[in-house]
């Protein structure tokens, strides 16, 4: 908080016009907020030693700990006996099986006799006589395989790596096998075990291959692989030391690494435009240039340098905003602020100003951030607005508009564009206020009136490509050009409005304009986007039916507030976005405050003179009427699944008493004598 504070101190020392005490309090808090953000960083980096350290030692004991565990199952898990094989009486003992294909489950074979031992064959025994078995369908054999070998315990799978099948022996080549006349008989071998009664057995799914059609199943075929040890469960890794520190100091890093350096960077920018703009005085038109280079300088090589450092990367990215920004405004300077002019020719410093952009364009897409390029167009504009001298020196609006487009139509950046339109035209704004007063030109004609008009449609004109021309991957950048479009058209209005010389003329303009907009909506660019080409068609046809109307108002402002409104309520279904109606059906009680507070006001004091036809008057009340009866009845009963919830309902139901309203007293407007 101690930066806050410092900050607050050059402020106040800023307003009572001690420069270098500010400049100080300013420096001095960029040093604390560095010194800070130091702390913090060699904090954290302790508390991940500390953590990876921990995170090693469970590591091992988790490790040791899977090992005896396997230890302990393979001591302690019973063998499973083997599976008898029944033969029926009646048939003989020769069992046909199939190859046994290797499985998790394991038989292992008889160790075989050493080379030159002869193995140990087993006794003959003399052959009885025997009742002849019941004749019975012959069986088909698979293949002639050995005969049935005990079966040995059932290896259990260790439990350390479950995912890995266990390496069995190659099978050996089989010996010729004689008939089953002439096998001998092999007395049974005793299991060690006694046998488990069939309803204790486990039942564990075989992933043997299915015996053959008619081949009867041989006693492999019949041991059931036990399934896999399950792993051991590991809880949820702990929250890294990183993680604790954001939730421990959130605000105190946020305001440490990220905001203090913007503020920072802002604050020596608009220091340093503001002293070469009123102080500084004996340095002279030359010195403050060069003093305002120099800083510039300063802070994109340093921003650059910072930028290639991880650690300092936010800092380094704040620092090029900065600098391209003030470099931009001392260009600016060099023709267009009377305390920095050091040039005549505006077409050179035109020139230069351009260049300059161009330059910024370039080297801030290096970095592909938002936020670089944004800083850097925000610290222009707001760095421009300081100091205008005559409309000419608006043309660096112009200049960085153009390359605000070019950036948002590359990258995408379509909420840099919003950002872009309100610069463009507030800062047009702001020099009117400047040269106009707060009530605008009121019909009295001003020398810059053409130059401005040409500027403001030029704005007008680019942002309006931007829109046709680009490129949306998802809804949410259709939402974000929709606001945009609707910014660019209403903004040009009213500011046109705010300069407007011949209010007779305004029909012209809105038919002009109107015309423009839906010619924009039938372009083939533009239908290929069918939200695009809906807003512009509605757009213009919204602005050439309220041109008649405008014309007989009285250039009433409440008619530029009921176009914004429905342009913004019919979006909001077009695109199924409940944020763009919502702000249509606000906007649209704006417009019926307006109408009670003010028209109707004046619509009072008019009665009470004279009973004469107030055709201005009439007109407003009487369209605004239609307009709010259209939304309440036929958008209402339309469009039911948009306006059935709370409070797009009760809205909708304000718009019907605004309605009403708005038709009584265009009665009373439009009728004098004994028809009202």
């Amino acid at each position: 908080m101690a930066e806050l504070v410092l900050l607050l101190f050059a402020l106040l020392a800023l307003a009572l016009d001690t420069p270098t005490t500010s400049l100080f309090f300013v420096f001095l808090a960029i040093g604390t907020s560095v010194w800070k953000q130091r702390r913090l960083r060699e904090q954290v980096a302790r508390l991940v030693d500390a953590n990876t350290k921990q995170n090693d030692a469970l590591h091992r004991e988790l490790v040791e700990l899977r090992r005896q565990v396997g230890a302990i199952t393979e001591t302690t898990r019973p063998a499973e006996p083997a599976a008898e094989v029944h033969e029926p009486a009646a048939t003989p003992h020769a069992v046909v099986e199939k190859p046994v294909v290797p499985v998790a489950a394991v038989v292992k074979e008889p160790e075989p006799a050493p080379p030159g031992i002869e193995p140990i064959k087993p006794p003959v025994v003399p052959s009885v006589p025997r009742v002849a078995p019941v004749e019975a369908k012959p069986v088909t054999p698979a293949a002639p395989t050995a005969p049935p070998k005990p079966a040995a315990p059932i290896a259990p799978t260790p439990p350390a790596v479950p995912a890995q099948p266990p390496v069995a022996k190659p099978p050996e080549t089989p010996k010729p096998v004689p008939p089953p006349s002439a096998r001998p008989e092999v007395p049974p071998i005793p299991s060690v075990l006694p046998p488990l009664p069939a309803a204790q057995i486990p039942q564990t799914p075989s992933v043997l291959p299915p015996p053959t059609a008619g081949a009867p199943p041989s006693s492999a075929a019949r041991l059931a692989a036990p399934g896999p040890i399950a792993p051991l469960r590991v809880s949820a890794p702990r929250p890294s030391a990183q993680q604790r520190m954001k939730s421990v100091f959130a605000l105190e890093e946020t305001l440490g690494t990220n905001w203090l350096n913007k503020l920072g960077v802002i604050i020596l920018v608009l220091g340093v435009a503001l002293f070469g703009i009123y102080e500084l005085g004996e340095l002279g038109p030359l010195g403050k240039v060069g003093l305002s280079y120099v800083a510039a300088l300063a802070l994109l090589v340093g921003g650059i340098f910072l930028e290639k450092r991880e650690r300092y990367r936010l800092l380094g990215r704040t620092g090029i905003g900065g600098g391209w920004a003030l470099l931009f405004f001392t260009t600016y300077a060099l023709s267009h602020v009377q305390a920095m002019r050091v040039m005549d020719s505006e077409t050179t410093d035109l020139i230069l100003m351009l260049i300059v952009a161009i330059a910024m364009v370039v080297h801030t897409l290096r970095y592909n951030s938002q936020f670089v390029t944004g800083l850097s167009f925000l610290l222009a504009f707001t760095t421009v607005s300081l100091s205008h001298d005559d409309v000419y020196s608006l043309s660096a609006g112009a200049v960085l508009a153009l390359g605000l487009v070019s950036i948002v139509v590359k990258r995408g950046w379509f909420e840099l564009e919003i950002f872009g339109i309100l610069s463009s035209y507030l800062n047009h704004l702001y020099w009117l206020y400047r040269l106009l007063g707060p009530e605008g030109a009121q019909g009295h004609a001003f020398p810059q009136y053409h130059a401005s008009t040409a500027l403001l449609l030029f704005y007008w004109l680019t942002f309006r490509v931007s829109y046709v021309v680009r490129k949306i991957k998802s809804p949410f950048d259709e939402r974000v050009s929709t606001v945009a479009a609707l910014l660019n058209t209403l903004l040009l209005l009213g500011v046109m409005k705010f300069q407007s010389v011949r209010p007779e003329l305004a029909f012209v303009a809105l038919l002009v304009i109107g015309g423009a907009e839906f010619i924009f909506g039938q372009l083939p660019i533009t239908k290929r986007r069918r939200p695009a080409f809906v807003i512009l068609s509605v757009l213009g046809a919204v602005l050439m039916v309220a041109a008649v109307p405008f014309h007989y108002s009285g250039n009433n402002v409440s008619l530029l507030w009921l176009i914004g409104a429905e342009l913004f309520l019919a979006a909001g279904i077009i695109l199924s976005e409940v944020v763009f109606r919502r702000l249509g059906l606000l906007t649209g009680l704006l417009v019926g405050g307006h109408l009670a507070g003010i028209d109707f006001v004046q619509l009072m004091r008019l009665r009470n003179a004279s009973e004469e036809l107030a055709l201005a008057s009439g007109v407003v009340f009487a369209l605004c009427a239609v307009v709010f009866y259209l939304n309440a009845v036929v958008a209402g009963w339309r469009w039911k699944q948009f306006f059935s919830d709370s409070p797009d309902s009760q809205l909708l139901t304000l718009h019907s008493y605004v309605g009403g309203f708005a038709a009584v007293s265009a009665a009373w407007a439009l009728c004098s004598g004994d028809w009202t």
